[in-house]
């Protein structure tokens, strides 16, 4: 009943994916139990042009990711895990700002390969390690080297995805392979 209530906001709809994903303090299962309740809404936007996977992937919950408690990483890893799997093209499709969920991620604390989920964004759009972020003008893998807290392993697994940078830099930048939005 709340949630009918609350569908509509200042003109804009509400959705309870979106809020949940989008929430640093919800719990993961929370998200989980709006997901089976509302599946639709992974397929939607909201009016920033984000859909779920943007929301979580640039959330908050990123400085979870900083510290060291290593259950919660792997579930928040595994929740972006499942978006991804729902809905993979949402990982190919920038938000109104030009941004990338994996531009997102590894902006706002998403650092680890491994144990924060970048892999999964990047299996589920190889190309945007191309992409150069829309505020930066940095490739996925220069961003995600940025900060005190960011280890080199992410920086290192995005670079070895683009063989084609080393020839691309020794050859003063003629002909690029990245893309610029």
């Amino acid at each position: 009943m709340l949630v009918k209530l609350a569908t509509y906001e200042c003109g804009k709809k509400w959705r309870i994916v979106h809020a949940c994903a989008g929430l640093s303090d919800c719990p993961n299962f929370i998200l989980q139990l709006a997901l089976t309740m509302y599946p639709h809404q992974v397929w939607e936007i909201d009016s920033d042009g984000n859909s779920p996977l943007h929301l979580y992937s640039g959330s908050c919950k990123a400085n979870i990711l900083l510290e060291e408690n290593h259950d919660e990483r792997q579930a928040a890893a595994k929740m972006l895990q499942s978006l991804v799997k729902v809905h993979p093209k949402a990982a190919r499709y920038p938000n109104f700002q030009g941004k990338l969920p994996l531009h997102l991620a590894v902006t706002l604390g998403r650092k680890s390969w491994h144990c924060d989920g970048l892999k999964f964004l990047f299996e589920a759009n190889p190309s945007a390690i191309y992409e150069c972020d829309q505020d930066t003008k940095l490739l996925p893998f220069m961003l995600a080297s940025i900060g005190h807290m960011s280890p080199l392993c992410s920086s290192f697994e995005l670079l070895r995805e683009l063989p084609e940078l080393e020839q691309h830099l020794r050859s003063g930048y003629a002909q690029s392979p990245v893309k610029s939005r």
